[in-house]
């Protein structure tokens, strides 16, 4: 919020991200989502159980 807030530019001293730098952001934030589901589909074809 006080990236993308007008009125929090003066507060906290930032400035609204482009739109790739929103896609850099969520691609690194859904590594971890999608590291874990191949883990586990890769798991489950294998025919371990959780």
């Amino acid at each position: 919020m006080a990236v993308q807030v007008p009125f929090a530019h003066g507060v906290f001293d930032t400035f609204p991200l482009s739109p790739l730098q929103w896609a850099v952001c969520l691609a690194t934030g859904s590594t971890v989502l999608l590291a874990e589901h191949a883990w586990r589909t890769g798991r489950a074809r294998l025919g371990h159980k959780d």
